[in-house]
C-alpha cells in the first residue's frame, strides 16, 4: 500500500519525463513474472521499491530518498538511446523497441531488454485502485554493438481483455551478469501509451 502510493505521488511530482514505472502485483501480476522478480532481488520482501536496480526496503511516506535518486538519475548520460511504439486490441497488443548504442565502453555480455505491458486503475483494496501493475513481461538480450542498432517487435497474448486506454508499454535495459560491478544496474527506460489498433 505506502509502495504504491509513493508512486503516484512521486509520478505526480513532474518526474513524467525521467520515470519509467512497473509494479509487480502479488494480485494481479502473473506467478510466472512474481517469481523472476524474486529470483533477481532475493530475499523478496513487501513492500520493496527498486529504482536503476537498487533495492529500498521498506519504503516510508518520506519520498525524499526517492526524489533525490530521481534528480540523480537525471545527470547521468544514457548509454542507450530507446524508442517505443505500443498498440493493442482489446486481447492482443504489439510492441517496437529500437535500441541504439551510443556508449562505446559498454559491455553487452548479459545485457538484457525487458519489455512490460502495465495496466493503471486495476480495482483492489486500495481505494484508488493500483496503477503501473505489470501484466506481461517478456526479455531478451541486447545485442547492438556500439553506434549500432537493432529493432524488435513483440506481440503480447492477453489473458482477459484489458481497456486499452488505461495500458502502456515499458522498456528498460539491465545488466544482469552476476560478476559484474554493474548487477541489476538499469541503463536507460522509456514508456508510451498503447495506442488503439482496433479496426
Amino acid at each position: 500500500m505506502i509502495a504504491e502510493q509513493l508512486l503516484d505521488t512521486i509520478k505526480a511530482h513532474n518526474y513524467h519525463d525521467t520515470l519509467a514505472m512497473i509494479a509487480y502485483n502479488t494480485t494481479f501480476t502473473d506467478s510466472s513474472i512474481m517469481n523472476l522478480v524474486k529470483v533477481k532481488y532475493a530475499p523478496f520482501t513487501e513492500p520493496k521499491l527498486v529504482i536503476d536496480g537498487n533495492k529500498v526496503e521498506s519504503p516510508t511516506p518520506d519520498s525524499t530518498i526517492f526524489k533525490n535518486n530521481i534528480n540523480a538519475a537525471r545527470l547521468v548520460t544514457p548509454s542507450l538511446n530507446l524508442y517505443l511504439g505500443a498498440q493493442a486490441i482489446a486481447t492482443e497488443g504489439t510492441v517496437s523497441l529500437r535500441i541504439v548504442n551510443v556508449d562505446s565502453l559498454l559491455e553487452l555480455d548479459s545485457v538484457f531488454a525487458f519489455v512490460a505491458v502495465c495496466q493503471d486503475s486495476v480495482e483492489g483494496n486500495y481505494k484508488h485502485g493500483f496503477n503501473y501493475v505489470c501484466r506481461n513481461l517478456q526479455y531478451y538480450p541486447v545485442t547492438a554493438a556500439f553506434a549500432d542498432s537493432t529493432e524488435d517487435t513483440l506481440t503480447f497474448t492477453f489473458a482477459s481483455p484489458y481497456p486499452i486506454e488505461k495500458l502502456h508499454a515499458v522498456a528498460f535495459i539491465q545488466n544482469l551478469k552476476n560478476s559484474s560491478t554493474e548487477y541489476l544496474k538499469v541503463y536507460q527506460a522509456v514508456t508510451v501509451p498503447f495506442i488503439s489498433a482496433q479496426p
